[in-house]
């Protein structure tokens, strides 16, 4: 009880001495107020002043309020009373008062004299200044006098709490600060402010040292295969070298597998005749079959010394003359031509019959069909009719002078052929190329269909290649057996066309050709040879 007692009572004195404290705050502020009405007063003076008035009172009053200024200042020690000073006031700019300061002189007796009124103004911005300060030190003091109020409030609660709790104790000492919580939620991102002016570009600063070479990459895939080139020319053949020392014979070595097939030869020689066999039965009478064809030539033109683009002048054509005919053989030829030309001499044959349809003069009735006039082996070119046509000199021509002639008629089965088709052989360079390069061509009917017309053509192609351009025919009673054959192989490589007159392409009778290709095969790499299948007509 005793100590709980001498507790309170250290607080109250505690809280006596902050009323203390208190109490001269207040008074410190009330000499400050104080002060402050003197320069307000001065304001006042300022403000109630008209120019021109000269009434007694106003006279008194404006004494009074500038003796209260001069006291002010004269209190603060202003430098400006240590020598001559401009106070502004009366309504004046300013008032020059420099006689004011002498000892001897009587301010109720001195007549204020205005300045000029151009100069700036001196005691107004003083006071101003003054007033100021004035104002910032009482809100200083107004802070401190609340700062006091709340610690006697602080105290004046502990001396209540004595009286109040009776021994129950206040509460303990406030504990330490508890640890920080979980980080909280990103909140959202603020907007985005307003992009800047874009800076001035810096002077260009010196060159950096070259940086260390990186290391090399991962190798990228394979690429796409690229176009299939052309197929380049052979070259020259090499020189034959000496012939070496004949090494000493080895042993014999072992039995070696057995090689591939090879290739099927050619047709071998005909044998020695046989003995005669008995005589056979007599069978019955067979049927002739009329075979017709007749020789043609392509016209002259340069081939001697020129290469391959020069073959597309020659038109083997079995197809003007006697109807659609097959070619049956070919063979390049200068008998009949001068100089560097050259002509190709073929034979057109055909299952074509012809049959007695007039004599000269007469009218000769042949539908849908082919008339020719002459006589025995000897007519004119075939004339397509489409029902009749008069047989005489005029209409033909004359090509058995002197001698009586006939009119002969093919239509219907005796026609020869039927269903023709325009085929095209791949393209390939060929432009101003030796002859050996034609062995990239091939000329092929299909199955039932001879050839009836060849010839080398740029159609299709582009610039520096060509390609034959045939035709192929179906005889009309159909076709038989077919068989393979050979030229001859002949010196080909780097040589121009004259030299294909050495290759006699040739069928048997009642034959025609349904494929054509010129071609290295069985040959030495210098040499070609033309392989070509013969089918039989029927």
């Amino acid at each position: 009880g005793s100590s709980s007692m001498a507790s309170a009572r250290m607080k109250l004195a505690a809280a006596m001495a902050a009323a203390l404290a208190l109490l001269g705050v207040i008074v410190t502020l009330t000499m400050i107020r104080n002060r402050t009405r003197t320069t307000l007063a001065y304001r006042e003076f300022k403000s109630s002043y008209a120019p021109g008035q000269k009434s007694e009172a106003r006279s008194l009053k404006k004494r009074v309020a500038l003796s209260r200024a001069v006291g002010m200042m004269q209190s603060q020690n202003s430098p400006v009373l240590k020598g001559k000073a401009r106070l502004e006031m009366l309504g004046c700019p300013c008032m020059d008062i420099s006689k004011v300061w002498k000892e001897d002189s009587i301010w109720g007796q001195y007549k204020p004299v205005c300045c000029d009124k151009n100069a700036p103004p001196g005691a107004s911005n003083m006071v101003q200044k003054y007033a100021e300060m004035a104002s910032s030190k009482i809100q200083m003091l107004e802070k401190v006098i609340a700062d006091a109020k709340q610690k006697l409030d602080t105290q004046l609660s502990v001396v209540v709490d004595a009286a109040t709790l009776k021994g129950k104790g206040r509460p303990g000492v406030r504990g330490p600060v508890g640890k920080k919580g979980p980080q909280g939620y990103v909140g959202p991102p603020g907007k985005e402010g307003e992009r800047g002016l874009p800076g001035v570009q810096g002077e260009k600063g010196p060159r950096g040292h070259p940086g260390q070479i990186g290391y090399r990459g991962e190798t990228g895939d394979i690429g796409p295969k690229g176009l299939t080139g052309y197929t380049g020319v052979p070259g020259p053949p090499g020189y034959v070298g000496e012939q070496g020392k004949r090494g000493p014979t080895g042993d014999q070595g072992k039995d070696g597998e057995p090689g591939p097939q090879g290739f099927k030869g050619n047709a071998g020689g005909l044998g020695p005749q046989g003995y005669s066999g008995k005589m056979g039965e007599t069978g019955s009478r067979g049927g002739v079959v009329e075979i017709s064809a007749y020789n043609e030539y392509t016209g002259c033109n340069l081939l001697r010394g020129y290469r391959t683009q020069f073959l597309d002048r020659h038109d083997i054509n079995c197809r003007n003359r006697w109807g659609t005919y097959f070619i049956a053989s070919l063979r390049l030829t200068g008998a009949g031509c001068s100089g560097s030309d050259m002509h190709y001499r073929y034979v057109c044959a055909s299952p074509a019959q012809y049959k007695h349809c007039s004599d000269q003069g007469q009218n000769c009735y042949c539908p849908n069909g082919l008339v020719r006039y002459g006589v025995n082996h000897k007519f004119t070119s075939a004339r397509s009719t489409g029902s009749s046509i008069y047989c005489n000199d005029n209409i033909f021509g004359d090509p058995t002078p002197g001698i009586a002639k006939t009119c002969q008629c093919s239509n219907g089965n005796d026609l020869g052929s039927v269903d023709c088709q325009t085929m095209y052989s791949g393209c390939t360079y060929l432009e101003d190329q030796y002859i050996h390069s034609l062995d990239q061509q091939l000329l092929q009917c299909a199955p039932g269909k001879l050839i009836s017309q060849m010839q080398v053509s740029r159609y299709g192609c582009m610039n520096n290649y060509l390609r034959y351009h045939y035709t192929c025919c179906a005889p009309i009673r159909g076709v038989g057996n077919c068989r393979e054959a050979y030229t001859d192989c002949q010196q080909a490589y780097n040589e121009n066309d004259e030299f294909l007159d050495r290759h006699d392409v040739k069928c048997n009778e009642f034959e025609a050709l349904s494929r054509l290709s010129f071609t290295s095969y069985g040959c030495s790499w210098n040499q070609r040879r033309y392989s070509y299948t013969c089918c039989k007509m029927l």
